[in-house]
């Protein structure tokens, strides 16, 4: 929104305020008058302003860039699942920055599925410690 149309937001907005507190002093006036009895007038039509706002669409969920984060105590790596040409793909990787790059990159062939944090044993053989990120949202942690 440009400034002058804020501007001009608000000047109607107090305009609109200052209607409101007109009418209800008036009221107050008839209910004195009438000694506190109910109001001879009809009900004030629906106002906009009193209608339910719709509430926004639910967030869609973080993307896998947005999910990756600092490794913690215990975690040696990420591991990031993909689809790539109708294949299953996993990629290891203990730096931050790649998996981001990885993560968000756009490509047709390419979708991940999963974003995970691994510990490695003994054997170098990664075990999963925590689900960052998942596309199906009943897998989203």
């Amino acid at each position: 929104m440009k400034p002058a149309d804020h501007i001009l937001l608000e000047h109607a907005l107090r305009e609109r305020e200052a209607a409101f507190v007109t009418v209800w002093e008036c009221e107050r006036r008839i209910r004195a008058r009438l000694g506190g009895a109910a109001m001879p007038l009809p009900a004030p039509p629906e106002l906009p302003s009193r209608r339910r706002q719709a509430r926004p669409p639910p967030a869609s969920p973080r993307s896998a860039a947005a999910s990756v984060r600092r490794l913690r105590p215990g975690e040696d790596a990420y591991r990031l699942t993909c689809l790539h040409r109708g294949r299953h793909c996993e990629s290891l990787s203990a730096a931050a920055d790649v998996v981001r790059i990885l993560s968000a990159a756009v490509a047709a062939d390419l979708t991940v599925l999963r974003l995970e944090t691994v510990a490695l044993d003994a054997a170098g053989v990664p075990l999963p410690v925590e689900c960052l990120w998942s596309a199906t949202a009943s897998e989203h942690l």
